[in-house]
């Protein structure tokens, strides 16, 4: 119950602190056409994600406090089953609250369950989504970010794993008029799987040294004096270690390939 207590704190945490960032947003976001800066920001939404900070589970420095758990867990072994086999967290968080006169809701579900072979600690099952909404009289503004993990130890300790499954983010901006009819919305929304990723937690900064990551990402646009407009983009991130990546945008029977620095966001044209 100790560590139950303790997660609902973290998961609280996170989901106000994502509350914070997003409260002065009530104008549709601009929608970018160059393909060199939605290839970055769909690589590095990707990571945000996987490190927490969309306000879901930090899966990269996550990680880590579980290597801690599995080299001293807690209670005795029964039968030389570790205790923690099958532990499960399960908890929500359903808040609304008024700031001035916008209305904010929150609502998160995480699940957590490790998962062991041969009766000894060897990963952990994830399953966290988190939405965000707030309300004014002339704006809605919606972000949502899901993240779907299985984690498993890579080698003989928790110092590298591997990591498959699904996250997404998305975010829809509406603004009405006074008689309550939309007149401008920016809809984005991201779609990962990933397949195989291997993470070194060994080194200060996680590092994702190989791996690969398909994506569909759909953008739709309305505005004031504009029609409502929309494409899908479809692609892959190949990591390569050193926090470097390779994205390949495919959009309209053309690819466009670009290598990006994770930490930097620095973009390089691959010729």
């Amino acid at each position: 119950m100790k560590h139950t207590r303790k997660l609902i704190l973290v998961l609280a945490a996170a989901a106000l602190t994502f509350i914070g960032c997003k409260k002065n947003s009530i104008t549709p976001a601009a929608v970018t056409t160059d393909n060199a800066a939605l290839s970055k920001q769909i690589a590095l939404s990707l990571f945000n994600s996987m490190s927490g900070q969309y306000g879901g589970a930090s899966l990269i420095n996550g990680t880590k406090a579980q290597s801690g758990m599995s080299i001293n867990p807690e209670g005795p072994r029964v039968t030389a089953i570790d205790p923690y086999c099958g532990y499960t967290i399960d908890t929500t968080i359903n808040n609304t609250s008024v700031v001035a006169d916008v209305s904010k809701s929150v609502y998160s579900h995480f699940k957590f369950i490790y998962t062991c072979s041969t009766h000894a600690l060897d990963g952990y099952i994830l399953s966290d989504s988190i939405n965000n909404t707030d309300k004014g009289a002339h704006f809605t503004n919606q972000n949502t970010s899901n993240q779907n993990y299985v984690v498993s130890k890579y080698g003989s300790d928790f110092n590298v794993v591997s990591i498959r499954g699904t996250t997404g983010t998305s975010s829809h901006y509406t603004t009405f008029n006074s008689s309550q009819t939309t007149i401008g919305y920016n809809y984005t929304d991201s779609q990962y799987t990933l397949n195989g990723l291997v993470v070194d937690l060994s080194s200060p900064t996680a590092n994702i040294t190989s791996g690969m990551a398909t994506f569909s990402s759909t953008i739709k646009n309305l505005g004031p004096t504009t029609p409502a407009n929309g494409s899908t983009y479809t692609g892959t991130i190949e990591f390569s270690g050193n926090h470097m990546a390779k994205i390949t945008l495919v959009t309209g029977g053309s690819s466009y390939v670009n290598t990006i620095n994770l930490l930097t966001g620095e973009l390089t044209a691959v010729k």
